[in-house]
């Protein structure tokens, strides 16, 4: 049974494949526009608010400026989230810095053996943040023009990621990692070109990974696989065709969401949702910056659970943090609509990565 499954697996690969290479001789027109409109985005968005960033990073880990903060940081790293004095400097710096950034840093360590595979892995899904430029610039400044907004998709966002590290610190334990020894940190010129250089290569696996996304994302989209989960999430949610096919392609695409109807604070949670989550794209950027070192499974698992725990967290914050859009946005939040009320399946996801972390544990044992 499972050689059938995986011969026809096999067999439907090819079939896409091949259908792929057709649509795109077929319609090269529409190929190209999206591969031309994701390059624009790699140039005019994406390497200015990221290379700087994975530069800084890198020159963060090399230099071992992580393993200088006061030992107490360290402590409550432990006690708190399972994370050595290394780990959790990164965790904090991945909230702010963009999505890819946490993942690079985490690799570089387990690259240079400062910290086990198992728990690069199970931090990757953690160490993940689009950052407060991305939130505010691509996002909140599009969609609403509010700062407001912007705060309170960064705030869901960070409370996903702290209460989803404490779940993973149950997988990892409490105690942390062994504590390497102190070394003064040190950066110099030799440094400081290599993280330029491995930097600008992070940047052109990330740059590639979009256009090729897009391509395949225009295939898609022309074979109508998106207008398809687009009503089939307007059947669930009750939502018009063109804001659930929309949500849709931000689900493939964060950047995406940009073309959602503006100031509709009903859609913020799904928003923050999406953030947490990063989208499909950002997930195999974040892979491509891993090089097939790590396992980006259990990341997933765990954006997925950020994503629900953010949609929910949302709609509890923004009464609290839209000041004089709240009375009007809580309305909105309690319209017949939307009826993704219940918590129940995000308690019910969390569980599930709690059963998957312990049993990648205990394969690693």
């Amino acid at each position: 049974m499972k050689e059938i499954m995986k011969k026809t697996a096999g067999a439907a690969g090819i079939a896409a494949l091949l259908y792929a290479a057709w649509y795109c001789m077929r319609s090269s027109e529409e190929v190209g526009i999206a591969v031309s409109e994701a390059a624009e985005r790699c140039w005019g968005t994406v390497i200015p608010s990221l290379y700087a960033m994975m530069i800084v990073s890198g020159l963060i880990v090399r230099s071992g400026i992580t393993g200088c903060l006061p030992q107490f940081f360290g402590r409550i790293g432990r006690l708190l989230w399972g994370m050595d004095g290394e780990v959790f400097p990164v965790f904090l710096f991945s909230m702010l810095a963009g999505y890819p950034v946490g993942t690079k840093m985490l690799c570089a360590m387990y690259s240079e053996g400062r910290i086990d595979k198992h728990r690069a892995e199970l931090f990757c899904g953690v160490c993940f943040g689009a950052g407060p430029a991305f939130i505010s610039g691509c996002i909140a400044g599009q969609l609403y023009g509010s700062a407001a907004a912007g705060r309170t998709i960064l705030l869901s966002t960070v409370i996903a990621d702290v209460v989803l590290a404490f779940a993973v610190s149950f997988a990892v334990g409490r105690s942390g990692a062994p504590r390497a020894e102190r070394s003064k940190p040190r950066i110099s010129g030799g440094m400081l070109t290599d993280c330029v250089l491995s930097g600008g290569r992070a940047m052109a696996d990330i740059c590639l990974m979009i256009i090729a996304f897009a391509a395949a994302a225009a295939v898609l989209d022309g074979v109508g696989a998106v207008s398809a989960a687009g009503n089939l999430v307007s059947s669930v949610s009750g939502m018009p065709g063109e804001v659930s096919e929309q949500l849709v392609r931000s689900f493939l695409d964060i950047t995406a969401v940009s073309g959602l109807p503006k100031g509709n604070y009903a859609l913020l949670p799904w928003i923050s949702g999406l953030t947490a989550f990063g989208g499909v794209c950002v997930l195999f950027q974040t892979a491509a910056v891993s090089r097939g070192r790590l396992n980006m499974l259990p990341a997933v698992i765990m954006r997925a659970a950020a994503g629900a725990l953010s949609f929910f967290v949302c709609r509890g914050l923004m009464p609290l943090t839209l000041d004089g859009e709240a009375v009007e946005a809580a309305a909105m939040i309690r319209g017949a609509a939307y009826k993704a009320e219940n918590p129940v399946p995000s308690l019910l996801l969390g569980a599930m990565t709690l059963i998957l972390l312990r049993e990648t544990r205990r394969k690693e044992r």
